[in-house]
């Protein structure tokens, strides 16, 4: 099953969004990202482990990596960079993924960036501008093109329906 198709549904979303970690208007971003990330691998790994099938026991490799990821929003690590620090060859680590989640690492570190962007437009007050450095974007235009691609709808279209909800 191929993850970046798996967590196209709203369930997921709704699994992230419902996280006790809300983030209030005038929250220390540093701590209470930091908290969210947390929160949200728990949650990725357990939502891509019953897709594949709970009988199906996802590779350390990928748990480990993952963790990685989330951890690494901000700043996004390369997927060389993500292989060093697992002791892994970047092949072997694009075999892995492939073989468990049918994608490839630097696709899935996008969608995670893009979902947790997605959090953050629906349940903060940050700025889309904030919000896309938060999720390791250089450019508001950038992610704007790239958030509107996976979810066809704008950031900003986005923010209006949750502001009119």
């Amino acid at each position: 099953m191929q993850f970046t198709s798996v967590l196209e549904h709203n369930d997921y979303l709704q699994q992230v969004t419902n996280l006790p970690s809300r983030l209030p208007a005038g929250a220390v971003i540093t701590d209470d990202l930091q908290d969210h990330m947390l929160l949200t691998h728990t949650s990725t790994t357990a939502y891509i482990r019953n897709a594949m099938g709970t009988n199906i026991q996802m590779p350390r490799v990928l748990q480990d990596t993952l963790e990685l990821m989330e951890n690494n929003l901000e700043e996004p690590l390369s997927i060389c960079e993500l292989a060093d620090l697992l002791g892994l060859s970047r092949r072997h680590l694009e075999r892995q993924f492939a073989a468990c989640l049918e994608s490839s690492p630097s696709k899935v570190y996008m969608d995670i960036r893009l979902r947790y962007a997605h959090y953050l437009i629906n349940d903060t007050s940050f700025k889309i501008c904030q919000i896309a450095r938060i999720c390791g974007f250089n450019s508001s235009t950038s992610f704007s093109c790239l958030f509107k691609q996976k979810f066809a709808i704008s950031p900003s279209k986005v923010r209006k329906v949750q502001m009119a909800a």
